[in-house]
């Protein structure tokens, strides 16, 4: 058994999580992120097909899988901490927010989560021995012995001060990306009509 930090076990944990689905492959917390399909593997792969069809998505459409990942984890528990703009007019996402966002799923999906949203990644023992390792972590502040299974019980996530406020900024930054895909897909469409015609001309 190896000790991993946070930031290395979470990523297992995601690409252990994401194996096998078209066109995802997570190697980094960056471009790996990038066209939304990772978020929506990690959604389906808890949460199955009725909350979300991965099968019908495509990595072309970028901007429609990411805000369709943040609107799916913000209903469920998990707010939506990234801009859907900013993850695909940027080359590269900015890291350490994606870290912030995927610890979130960590600790709403894993066994060793709270079943909550929360922030941080502890001290993280790496299991050995299996083509799928298990990646488990420990609350960033908890003096709690690291665990290399699954338990039944886990530390509570203390909510900051402050709790309301972030929630109600979530709220609105996801209101402003829902509005701006709504833009996205009014000109995409108005794009299409306009072709549409000009066929029609020639």
């Amino acid at each position: 058994m190896s000790r991993a930090t946070g930031k290395e076990a979470l990523l297992l944990w995601c690409k252990n999580n994401t194996i096998g689905y078209k066109d995802v492959n997570v190697t980094n917390f960056t471009t790996s992120w990038k066209d939304g399909l990772a978020f929506c593997a990690l959604i389906h792969r808890f949460m199955g097909s009725s909350v979300l069809d991965f099968d019908s998505l495509k990595k072309s459409n970028a901007e429609f899988n990411l805000q369709l990942a943040f609107n799916v984890g913000d209903s469920n528990g998990i707010p939506a901490l990234l801009d859907v703009e900013d993850m695909v007019s940027i080359p590269v996402p900015e890291m350490f927010s994606v870290i912030t966002y995927l610890s979130q799923y960590y600790h709403r999906f894993s066994p060793n989560g709270s079943g909550k949203s929360g922030s941080g990644l502890g001290t993280i023992s790496e299991s050995s021995g299996s083509g799928n390792a298990a990646a488990t972590a420990s609350p960033a502040n908890s003096n709690s012995a690291v665990k290399t299974a699954p338990s039944t019980s886990s530390a509570s996530i203390q909510k900051p001060a402050n709790w309301d406020a972030i929630e109600e900024q979530n709220k609105k930054k996801l209101q402003e990306n829902q509005n701006k895909m709504d833009e996205w897909k009014k000109a995409l469409q108005t794009k299409k009509e306009e072709e549409e015609r000009a066929k029609i001309r020639l």
